[in-house]
């Protein structure tokens, strides 16, 4: 994800035309970027970037193109096509990417999927190489997956061979988001073959009401065996007014074992308290106690939301499971396969080092949109130079001035005195299907 100690000035501009006939369109966007880093020399410190994308949509099918552009050398280019062959669904996107003088790069990804017999089924495949010129006849990969229902019971199933697993994706986020995304967040990506028959994981998830709570269950298996297995039960009950247990769930690696419960306090609507606990275990996997990870209370009255985050576990702790403080404030829990399987790392927020944090947000409905303006204030304990602790606070406005204008305005200040700031415009017409001109989607979409 972008986010850069510089000033910013951001203009996006997305134009759409008119359709020749009811059922075609036309539509292109552009977006400019231009920041200054005080911390950088003089020229380097200004950098400009500009992203194109355009599109053309008749009927069922769209056909768009998307270029990235840095300092006047193209970065990215990619191809998306989407559309319906009888009952199946089409995706294809070929991209290349990491330019230095020339691609570097190449990636072409495909899915098709459709409902049958109550059921969605879905195959990917994606082509991976080094350039483009050697694209055909690369690494390659493959998965198979479906989702369905019986009764009461949902099952989500997906065997993948040098691909990896898309399926805690699908199964949190719906199998099109995912598609949606692609373009920014690379969902899909080849892996080297490691066993016979390149056969790489095997997932399954299985969700059912069991008493008084959502009971959900996942398993996983590699070529080389059993790779996790977890089970979690939401929305339960547990008799006192306003205390409620969100969420608790237990995990299972071959070598490891985590415990996590997330309790709900909502005092009249108004308050709420939620704790992180974890289990704490010694290196004979016995249990001596619960550990709190991480407190995060949120008091919203009218308009006005304030968050407060205490992190009390460091970032880390635990390999796969952990809690830690986004640029947003709030409390954000990721498990082992979020981490390990989905989270390119140019698509991560920043992991600051903040271990205490408070948020404040107003939001308002105006004549033209919504008006909104958040102050984030954050705090390292270890940190000592500065008073109480204050690592950095970061501040965004945006407002629309019109159906199709709106403004930002965004500045952060550290503790060691670098500063940025962010001003922007955006201007839209028409509606892009496949194209959002949006790179920052990945870690939104979890």
């Amino acid at each position: 994800m972008r986010y850069r100690s510089c000033i910013a000035v951001v203009v996006s501009l997305a134009v759409g035309f008119g359709s020749c006939g009811a059922l075609a369109q036309l539509a292109a966007f552009a977006k400019t970027e231009i920041g200054i880093d005080f911390a950088a020399p003089w020229p380097d410190a200004v950098a400009i970037e500009l992203d194109l994308g355009a599109e053309y949509s008749l009927d069922d099918w769209t056909f768009g193109v998307e270029l990235f552009v840095v300092d006047g050398g193209m970065r990215d280019l990619a191809f998306v096509t989407t559309g319906r062959l009888g009952a199946l669904n089409v995706y294809s996107m070929y991209g290349v990417w990491d330019a230095s003088g020339w691609f570097t790069w190449s990636d072409f990804d495909n899915a098709v999927w459709a409902d049958m017999l109550g059921a969605e089924m879905w195959a990917l495949f994606s082509i991976e190489a080094d350039s483009w010129f050697a694209l055909v006849g690369s690494g390659a990969g493959l998965a198979l997956g479906g989702h369905g229902a019986a009764g009461d019971v949902e099952i989500w199933g997906e065997a993948t061979f040098n691909l990896q697993p898309v399926l805690p994706l699908v199964y949190w986020n719906g199998l099109e988001p995912i598609l949606d995304g692609n373009l920014a967040c690379d969902w899909i990506q080849v892996l080297d073959p490691v066993c016979e028959l390149d056969f790489s994981f095997a997932n399954v998830f299985v969700d059912f009401p069991w008493c008084c709570a959502d009971v959900g269950t996942w398993i996983s298996f590699s070529c080389l065996g059993f790779e996790g297995f977890s089970a979690w039960a939401e929305g339960i009950a547990i008799g006192e007014t306003g205390l409620s247990i969100e969420r608790v769930e237990v995990s299972f690696e071959e070598e490891s074992k985590d415990f996590y419960l997330w309790f709900g306090i909502d005092i009249g609507e108004v308050v709420c308290v939620s704790p992180f606990v974890s289990l704490i275990q010694d290196a004979e996997f016995t249990i001596d106690g619960i550990a709190l990870d991480a407190l995060e209370l949120v008091c919203a009255v009218g308009d006005v939301s304030v968050t407060v985050s205490e992190l009390f576990a460091p970032l880390g702790l635990v390999p796969f499971d952990f809690c830690y403080i986004g640029i947003d404030g709030a409390i954000h829990t990721l498990s082992w396969f979020d981490l390990d399987w989905t989270l390119p790392a140019e698509c991560v927020e920043p992991m600051f080092d903040a271990e205490e944090a408070i948020a404040i947000e107003v939001r308002r409905d105006g004549c033209c949109g919504e008006s909104f303006f958040g102050l984030y204030s954050f705090f390292d304990i270890d940190l000592n130079e500065s008073l109480f602790s204050w690592l950095g606070a970061r501040a965004r406005a945006e407002s629309s001035i019109s159906s199709s204008v709106s403004l930002f305005l965004e500045a952060w200040i550290w503790s060691d005195g670098i500063e940025s700031l962010a001003f922007g415009v955006e201007i839209t017409w028409g509606e892009l299907r496949n194209l959002t001109g949006d790179w920052d989607c990945c870690f939104g979409i979890l």
